[in-house]
């Protein structure tokens, strides 16, 4: 048992690391040409994958060793009922977004925090091995300098970027910008221009950005039940426990103007690079912290339960349509938050949407002539739509610049039109549904105005 000797990293964010996926490394004095081998231990009733390592280490070969493992111990990682945001948020505690359905705002917990960190580290020491720390810090600079992809392919034509290697490059541009925040964030002596490599700053840089990402975690127990009450049959409700949770942050984002965009994919399984997280940056203070209070409170009444479940659905956020389709969809949506009863629908709408817009620059007869834009499509009268179009294109926010026109690519100029009509409805139902959360009782007020 002499020749046995747990080896343990310098730095204890990835000694936990290992122990948290129930790995530790042995040091032991072998003859074998295999570098690695593999046994279990039981150490305190707790059983481990020991990881034997031959008593001379190749610190490069180990890098790799390393990094590879890594990878795919980020690839077992499942977190069920979560959904992986790509935006960073310094949250004392959890935001709570829904109290009635658990929906919470969360920074990622120790465990993908450490995956994430020591993934990016070993990525990072097996590139500095490999290519040479010299040549890591001349990349380093030329990354500060230009980043761009001709200055790249200058950079390789004079073999300061090899092309083989041009993955590496990238990664160095992500360290640039990572530890710029760090100095910006945590130590403004910190001079990104020529920080320091040490293993120790490269870890603390890493840290900082990584436990500032966020994620969304869920009771899917009491999303069902709630939205059980909307759909007929279970199957349909155990489909849409996920979709539900996805649409109803897209939601939340409309009414707080706060960007969360969220991995696409329902498994929990949090991915070893999304590219997404890296161009991540901090928000400094959230608004609307008391969002789920009466959020909660307007579910109680079936009507606002029944628009808000509608509201999803016709937003339907997880597909892209095309911006005639968005219009439609969202002018009905403001009818039915909006308009009582199928009387003067035209004149109700105008009204209705000039009060609560009354900070925003919008006329009567742009809303006017949007409605009468919709109403022609869906009665298939396009002609007479396209006309409406034009007319919506002499008013100042809907006109086309030279510009626009001249470098008009995929779109002909009525679609342009289209484009800045649906920007323009896609504000005034961000204001509708601050109303619907907020002020239910004065918009329901307004609803019932004739």
């Amino acid at each position: 048992m002499k020749e046995v000797k747990i080896y343990k990293f310098k730095h204890q964010i990835i000694n936990d690391f290992f122990l948290e996926n129930d790995i530790i490394f042995i040091r032991k004095k072998s003859q074998d040409k295999e570098k690695y081998s593999y046994c279990n231990i039981s150490i305190q009733d707790r059983n481990y994958t020991a990881i034997l390592l031959n008593n001379k280490v190749n610190y490069k070969h180990f890098f790799q060793f390393l990094n590879k493992k890594t990878q795919e111990l980020i690839n077992s990682i499942t977190i069920p009922n979560t959904l992986f945001v790509n935006q960073r948020i310094q949250l004392d505690t959890e935001l709570m977004l829904s109290k009635g359905l658990e929906i919470t705002l969360r920074n990622v917990d120790s465990k993908i925090k450490n995956a994430y960190v020591v993934s990016f580290y070993f990525e990072l020491k097996e590139m500095i091995k490999i290519i040479g720390q010299k040549k890591f810090l001349q990349q380093y600079r030329v990354a500060y300098t230009n980043p761009d992809t001709f200055f790249m392919s200058k950079m390789m034509k004079k073999g300061i970027i090899d092309r083989n290697r041009i993955y590496d490059f990238i990664e160095i541009v992500i360290l640039k910008n990572i530890i710029h925040i760090y100095s910006k964030e945590k130590d403004a002596s910190v001079d990104y221009k020529d920080p320091s490599f040490k293993d120790n700053m490269l870890l603390k840089y890493i840290e900082n950005y990584f436990s500032k990402l966020c994620m969304i975690t869920y009771n899917p127990i009491k999303v069902k039940k709630f939205i059980a009450k909307y759909y007929i049959q279970d199957s349909q409700v155990e489909d849409r426990v996920h979709f539900f949770v996805y649409n109803f942050l897209m939601f939340y984002q409309m009414v707080t103007n706060v960007l969360l965009n969220c991995e696409n994919d329902f498994s929990g399984k949090i991915k070893s690079y999304p590219d997404e997280i890296f161009h991540a940056k901090k928000i400094l203070k959230l608004k609307h912290k008391s969002f789920y209070k009466c959020f909660d409170k307007i579910m109680i009444q079936e009507e606002n339960f029944l628009n808000f479940m509608f509201i999803l659905e016709m937003m339907n956020f997880k597909v892209i349509n095309s911006d005639r389709k968005c219009i439609i969809d969202y002018v009905s949506i403001l009818e039915l938050l909006l308009v009582n009863e199928d009387k003067n629908i035209s004149s109700q709408l105008q009204e209705k949407c000039i009060k609560i817009m009354k900070n925003y620059n919008f006329r009567v007869e742009e809303i006017k002539l949007i409605y009468d834009y919709r109403s022609k499509i869906i009665h298939g009268e396009y002609k007479n739509a396209m006309k409406k179009l034009q007319e919506l294109s002499k008013l100042d926010k809907y006109m086309l610049s030279e510009i626009e026109i001249k470098n008009e690519i995929y779109l002909n100029q009525d679609q342009m039109i289209e484009e800045k009509v649906q920007q323009q409805l896609y504000l005034i139902l961000m204001v509708a549904f601050k109303f619907f959360v907020f002020h239910n009782s004065y918009l329901k007020k307004l609803k019932m105005n004739k």
